[in-house]
């Protein structure tokens, strides 16, 4: 699934797999995405399990009726999702602007200890 840490750590994986020139790294790649494949079809199995079967008629469900605020509930979470893995590209550029400047001591010192607006020239 794409939004969940998982998937970034794959992803990762795969792009820096796929960026290496030796041979070795490529074998690694193919047996790393044929594994991801393996994976994905157990998953999708259990999931379609889980979703088509229909309970028995004679088992009595505890859990209270909910109406839609399920469905909203997580819908407004997969649209929170969603814009934090938008966001999270801007976010990080800033945090490396600020580390950037973090390592320079001279310009983290004017910027820190700036002088008061009267006696800036």
């Amino acid at each position: 699934m794409p939004p969940l840490p998982g998937f970034w750590a794959k992803f990762t994986l795969i792009t820096e797999l796929a960026g290496q020139t030796n041979p070795l790294y490529m074998i690694g790649l193919l047996v790393f995405l044929l594994a991801t494949v393996i994976e994905a079809s157990y998953l999708f199995r259990v999931a379609a399990k889980m979703y088509q079967t229909e309970p028995p008629e004679n088992v009595r469900s505890n859990s209270p009726d909910l109406g839609g605020l399920s469905l909203t509930t997580a819908s407004l979470f997969g649209a929170g999702v969603i814009a934090a893995t938008v966001m999270i590209s801007p976010l990080g550029d800033e945090l490396q602007a600020v580390a950037t400047q973090a390592q320079d001591v001279n310009l983290y010192i004017q910027t820190v200890l700036q002088p008061p607006l009267g006696e800036r020239q």
